[in-house]
C-alpha cells in the first residue's frame, strides 16, 4: 500500500533539505524515481525544499581546481637551537 511523500516526510521527522543532499539525487526525476521504488506516491506539485537541495549539491558536487603547487620556491631550512 503506498503512502503519500507528506506523510513519509513527518512520520520519519526528515531534515527534507539535508536528507536529499544524503541521497545524492542527480535531479528531481531521480527523486520520483526513487519514490516510486520505495511506493511513495509523490507530492501533486514539485517539492521546493527537495529542488533546492538537488541544486546546491550540484553546485557542490562540481570539483575545485587543485592549486597549483610553486616548486621553483625554496624551502626554507629549519634552524636548530644551539
Amino acid at each position: 500500500m503506498a503512502i503519500t511523500w507528506d506523510y513519509y516526510s513527518k512520520r520519519r521527522r526528515l531534515e527534507v533539505s539535508s536528507w536529499a543532499k544524503k541521497m545524492k539525487f542527480k535531479d528531481y526525476d531521480h527523486f520520483l524515481l526513487y519514490l516510486s521504488k520505495q511506493d511513495i506516491l509523490h507530492p501533486p506539485e514539485k517539492d521546493l525544499r527537495v529542488v533546492q537541495a538537488i541544486k546546491e549539491g550540484a553546485k557542490k558536487a562540481t570539483p575545485k581546481p587543485k592549486p597549483q603547487s610553486n616548486k621553483s620556491k625554496p624551502r626554507s631550512s629549519k634552524k636548530t637551537r644551539s
